[in-house]
């Protein structure tokens, strides 16, 4: 065989086939690592929702007893429970605050 640069063509077209078949199997990882990514990213997204809706539920309690609360007309058993309760979802309530104002930095709804 004809020989460039100390090479003869066998030798060439074998390193041109390795360089090809390794440009080919990059081109496959890149594709599966997006792919993983976007759901990677699908999976964090409805994790956020899932969130998003039990801090949301949990903030409607949380009003709900604040209103009860400040219920003036309320005897001090009921005022006690109330009280209570506010207190069981007021980290829910701090969460809840944290992630609206989040979504509001981002232009996302809550």
């Amino acid at each position: 065989m004809a020989e460039i640069s100390g090479k003869s063509l066998h030798e060439i077209y074998k390193e041109d086939a390795r360089k090809y078949k390794e440009s080919i199997e990059k081109g496959l990882k890149a594709k599966k690592h997006n792919a993983t990514d976007k759901l990677s990213v699908k999976k964090l997204q409805e994790q956020l929702n899932t969130a998003k809706k039990a801090l949301t539920e949990s903030e409607e309690k949380y009003q709900k007893q604040m209103d009860r609360f400040l219920n003036s007309e309320m005897n001090e058993s009921a005022r006690s429970h109330c009280e209570s309760q506010l207190k069981l979802l007021c980290p829910a309530h701090k969460a809840f605050e944290a992630l609206a104002a989040i979504g509001k930095g981002e232009n996302n709804e809550i």
